[in-house]
């Protein structure tokens, strides 16, 4: 495997420490159907890492999900809620188990249901949702997520999706999610899951440290649009 040359605490080295009051939520929504076999150990790896980078931080708060649709099983399967980054368990390549299709309007209907019943109204929130493929298994509506995800960005949230397999931004604008910076392409390789989850950990911690007020969310915008432009629309890469 080539060596990966960039760790979650270089990535996006300039940005200011945390400032922002209150908790940060940080929500890792990842696709686990069948398309995904072959990377387990590249996803739990990565997921590690991520959460790893924000260990220092007391008020980072970190949730993480799997989704897919196999008969008998729930759609969404949460694997953290809302723990503090140096209490979560280190995740196995055996917790990470590829199958079935992509219920992906469902699933983020379950993760802002679950964020919903928890967050506060001071509190931050960045949810990032990755999948390899395109919804084919949902019971809510793709009009009906943008709506949800709408009405959350109006309220504070920072959503980012990176999709792989297809034009992440096009996707994304499905959802709502139309400004620069908000939705990169990756390639769905070993290598390139992990750089792109060491890469996100700094969009990550750019959205929660500058989100307490509308200013800090604007300054937000611009630098990872900046980014956005300088990766190419990409995660999973250190240009």
């Amino acid at each position: 495997m080539p060596e990966i040359k960039f760790n979650a605490q270089e990535a996006f080295a300039n940005n200011p420490k945390a400032t922002a009051k209150g908790n940060k939520h940080v929500f890792v929504l990842m696709d686990e159907s069948g398309s995904m076999s072959g990377l387990e150990e590249a996803v739990t790896t990565g997921c590690n890492e991520f959460i790893y980078s924000f260990a220092e931080d007391p008020d980072a708060k970190i949730w993480l999900a799997w989704f897919d649709h196999s008969p008998g099983q729930e759609r969404t399967r949460f694997k953290v809620r809302g723990e503090v980054a140096a209490d979560v368990k280190q995740l196995a390549p055996g917790d990470y188990s590829p199958r079935g299709a992509t219920p992906l309007n469902d699933a983020i209907a379950d993760t802002v249901a679950a964020l919903d019943a928890t967050v506060n109204k001071d509190e931050n929130v960045f949810l990032v949702i990755i999948t390899d493929g395109y919804e084919n298994a949902s019971e809510h509506s793709t009009e009906s997520i943008r709506r949800l995800l709408s009405a959350r960005e109006e309220s504070g949230w920072g959503i980012v999706f990176l999709g792989a397999n297809q034009n992440a931004a096009e996707t994304a604008a499905e959802f709502g999610m139309v400004k620069p910076g908000q939705a990169f392409n990756f390639a769905a390789t070993e290598v390139n899951v992990r750089m792109s989850m060491r890469n996100l950990s700094g969009v990550a911690k750019m959205r929660v440290d500058k989100a307490a007020g509308q200013a800090g969310r604007d300054q937000y915008d611009k630098e990872v649009a900046a980014e956005y432009t300088r990766r190419g629309g990409r995660i999973d890469g250190d240009e």
